[in-house]
């Protein structure tokens, strides 16, 4: 019994020694890899924190550097205008003009007249000024003549910008024909004809109307063989009688026709016309809200 006994002594021993081992290799394993994290976690900050320091160190050597940069910039910059303005005193109050200072000015132009909408430099006011010269009694009336030449031009640019056109034809289905459908333009003209086309539909009397509010009005008889000659026809001759036709633009305006009489022969109507803002009228009146600075004056 006390040999049986022991040797149950003994295994319960060793079992327990297997244990604290196996506790003790785990608390070691444990202990380092905490020690391993700790490790990576140091490596980990002192790198951010060397990475910090570079950073830091080159912001502020960029800082420097930017700012010393800014300043040669602005430096420069400013002796380059003061060269320029001194270059620009110097055309204007001596009035050079030769090879030499045209061929600068291709490259350094020389300002005479600035407006928001862009410049006109000293040597094309020169020239311009030579061509007109003879036409005028005195400076101020050429200075004043090529002021409004520089104003209607740009309106023009604009315009032509405006309707996508390749030149600045202001006939011949140019500007002089798209300003007629300008809603921007001719919105008061356009405005005033949709109002009398709304009138004709709610009340029958055209001629009443067509007299008091139109600015133009009559009756128009158009034979069969001289349909040809009016390039609204299209849109008129299928008009039954007493039918009012959709508002119709043309180069003389806005018109609205009333069918009074049809047969094959002949096609009788009555007529609305409003007229629009014309491109010479619309640049007359635009160019006076453009500011014009003169450096010639």
């Amino acid at each position: 019994k006390k040999a049986e006994k022991s040797k149950v002594e003994f295994k319960a021993q060793a079992k327990r020694r297997q244990a604290l081992l196996k506790e003790a290799v785990k608390r070691k394993k444990t202990e380092e890899k905490k020690k391993s994290q700790a490790k990576k976690r140091k490596v980990r900050t002192d790198y951010w924190a060397n990475m910090k320091k570079t950073y830091i160190s080159l912001g502020s050597h960029a800082r420097l550097g930017a700012r010393k940069s800014l300043f040669l910039f602005f430096a420069v910059f400013i002796f380059i205008v003061l060269i320029y303005s001194v270059y620009i005193v110097v055309i204007l109050k001596l009035n050079y003009d030769n090879r030499a200072t045209r061929k600068i000015n291709e490259i350094l132009p020389v300002p005479a007249l600035i407006s928001t909408h862009g410049f006109m430099d000293y040597y094309q006011y020169q020239d311009l000024a030579n061509k007109i010269r003879g036409e005028y009694s005195s400076l101020g009336e050429v200075d004043q003549a090529i002021k409004i030449n520089f104003s209607k031009n740009i309106i023009i640019t604009g315009l032509t910008k405006k309707y996508g056109l390749e030149d600045e034809n202001i006939y011949d289905g140019g500007l002089a024909d798209k300003i007629i459908y300008d809603s921007e333009v001719n919105q008061v003209a356009i405005n005033r004809v949709q109002k009398i086309k709304q009138m004709v539909q709610d009340n029958s009397d055209f001629v009443k109307i067509a007299d008091k509010y139109g600015d133009e009005q009559g009756r128009l008889t158009i034979l069969d063989a001289e349909q040809n000659k009016y390039s609204y026809i299209d849109k008129v001759k299928d008009l039954s009688i007493g039918e009012v036709s959709d508002i119709i633009f043309t180069p003389d305006g806005y018109y609205i026709f009333r069918c009074y009489n049809k047969t094959d022969a002949v096609l009788e109507l009555g007529y609305a016309l409003i007229k629009p803002i014309a491109l010479e009228e619309y640049l007359e009146q635009a160019m006076y809200n453009i500011k014009i600075w003169s450096f010639v004056d």
